[in-house]
């Protein structure tokens, strides 16, 4: 799942800010994650946990198979991507007020959990809120605009061309059953997180997720 998801599931479960930013760092940082507060660490350990869920799940499975065939390997980035897009379109639906207040209080989250982040994952969640990305999900030609910088940010990676930025026009031609996929999708996965929740609770034993 990208950014708009995990935030959602996290505060979902409990809306303290280290713990709700802390579903969101390992896309920011790489490797193990060491000497982090309670909250924070159980935040990853959130964020690791949807990640296996979301691999394995058959719809969401599905939807990368859609994709792979004009995207191929970068088909589950592209996922994640649209995913967020679908969330964004139908927000009040799924949590009962507007995406751009949540994207607002999500947005003074990080901030207020910023210095309890190590110091490597600062100038990304800097970045996500001056850059306004999620303020964009809910737009195709947002949409467009972020898979353009993640295919800049990977161009740069690999030392080759990468396009991620037409994964927009595919998503235009397979829109119905893309959403579709995500409806059933996430509608099981926050079920699936509420019952799961005491695995993330405050005091809960530290576990290899929060730090592999």
């Amino acid at each position: 799942m990208n950014y708009l998801a995990h935030l959602v599931i996290a505060e979902g479960l409990d809306a303290d800010a280290g713990f709700v930013v802390g579903s969101l760092l390992p896309d920011f940082v790489r490797g193990r994650l060491e000497g982090l507060r309670d909250e924070v660490a159980r935040g990853v350990a959130l964020h690791r946990w949807v990640d296996r869920v979301t691999d394995a799940d058959p719809v969401a499975a599905r939807t990368r198979e859609t994709l792979r065939k004009t995207h191929g390997r970068f088909a589950g980035i592209i996922t994640d991507v649209l995913y967020d897009h679908c969330l964004a379109r139908r927000f009040e639906r799924w949590r009962g007020e507007s995406s751009a207040v949540a994207i607002e209080r999500y947005h003074a989250r990080i901030r207020e959990a910023l210095p309890d982040m190590p110091a490597t994952a600062r100038p990304g969640l800097t970045r996500l809120i001056e850059a306004g990305w999620m303020r964009r999900y809910a737009e195709l030609e947002g949409i467009r605009w972020v898979l353009g910088l993640m295919e800049h940010r990977l161009t740069h990676r690999f030392g080759r061309s990468v396009r991620l930025s037409h994964a927009a026009d595919t998503y235009h031609g397979h829109q119905e059953s893309i959403e579709s996929d995500f409806e059933a999708f996430f509608g099981g996965l926050l079920t699936r997180a509420a019952s799961e929740a005491d695995r993330f609770a405050p005091g809960t034993p530290p576990t290899a997720e929060a730090v592999a």
